[in-house]
């Protein structure tokens, strides 16, 4: 399996890891929009614009999806799920979470400027409840529920070779 790190590995925020198996599948896990840098002449905190972090993800954008099998999102927190309100993932891309977060990353969509809407080809996930995205096969185990739930924590098994 081969992993790339995208954002996330050198600053706090802005997650989104790729895997991609040995037959070629890939998934990315969050797709977080990077958290404020501080101007280091104002020390005011300054946002990233959300189309300057779009990252070079083939398979994101467009209409195909080039191996990319679905997105999975871990938990609420805008620096796993921000980059959904930059430029519109591909539409036939699944992306995964469970209910209440889809509802609640509605409800922040409809408190930024610009009352974003979520475009998404959401799929629901279940705690401990397998699914497969292209050769995976994923297994959401609840981290925390408070504030709510929370699915930090994922078992991902690639499937054998055919």
């Amino acid at each position: 399996m081969k992993i790339t790190v995208h954002r996330g590995a050198g600053e706090i925020g802005g997650n989104c890891i790729e895997l991609e198996s040995s037959s070629g599948s890939r998934i990315l896990l969050d797709y977080g929009a990077p958290l404020p840098k501080i101007d280091p002449l104002t020390h005011k905190s300054v946002e990233t614009p959300l189309n300057e972090a779009e990252l070079p993800v083939k398979g994101l954008y467009g209409k195909n999806c080039e191996g990319l099998a679905g997105l999975v999102i871990s938990h609420i927190h805008r620096d796993h799920y921000g980059m959904l309100y930059g430029r519109r993932v591909n539409p036939t891309l699944p992306v995964y979470m469970s209910e209440i977060m889809e509802a609640m990353i509605k409800i922040t969509g409809k408190l930024t400027p610009g009352k974003k809407h979520l475009e998404a080809m959401v799929r629901y996930f279940e705690k401990e409840h397998s699914f497969s995205a292209g050769a995976f096969k994923i297994t959401p185990y609840l981290k925390w529920i408070i504030p709510l739930p929370s699915f930090s924590l994922f078992l991902l098994k690639p499937t054998a070779k055919k």
